[in-house]
């Protein structure tokens, strides 16, 4: 009787890919809430309140960046998956963050030109964000094969003749 495949102990993998999403998720939050202010701290001020899909778009960009983080726990090759999860992280940063804080666009467009025309695109830039991360993500479990490790028995019984 020839080989049967049998599926390898995943357990490991999946706690590690786990540890791995819920991790990059936790780096994502504080790594954009500081500077944004989502987080209080000593550091940042922020000069305008937080809109009402702020910290939605906050949570749920942190919890897309641990889910794209956890498929890189096998394969690491999709550089192109990557640089979209990075350009989401740093759309989410601009998309939640104060306007009038943003240095860059306060030089841009002065006070009166972030509040009257940065802060009417920070919902867009939200949703663009969100969405380069999910096509990020739906790249990468597209790629990504469903069981990297088969290892076959030797003997002659099968997986069925030992219930």
């Amino acid at each position: 009787m020839s080989p049967q495949p049998v599926p390898a102990q995943r357990s490991s993998i999946s706690a590690l890919r786990a540890v791995v999403a819920v991790s990059a998720s936790v780096v994502a939050l504080v790594a954009t809430g500081i500077p944004t202010s989502m987080i209080a701290n000593p550091w940042f001020t922020r000069m305008t309140p937080i809109a009402w899909w702020g910290r939605s778009v906050w949570i749920v960009s942190a919890v897309l960046v641990g889910i794209l983080a956890s498929t890189f726990v096998i394969d690491r090759r999709d550089a192109a998956s990557v640089r979209k999860a990075a350009g989401g992280g740093v759309l989410t940063a601009l998309a939640v963050g104060c306007p009038t804080c943003n240095k860059l666009v306060v030089m841009a467009l002065g006070v009166s030109g972030a509040l009257s025309y940065w802060s009417p695109l920070q919902p867009l830039l939200a949703a663009l964000s969100i969405g380069l991360m999910v096509f990020a993500i739906i790249r990468r479990t597209r790629q990504v094969p469903t069981c990297p490790i088969v290892h076959f028995e030797t003997d002659s019984s099968t997986a069925s003749d030992r219930v």
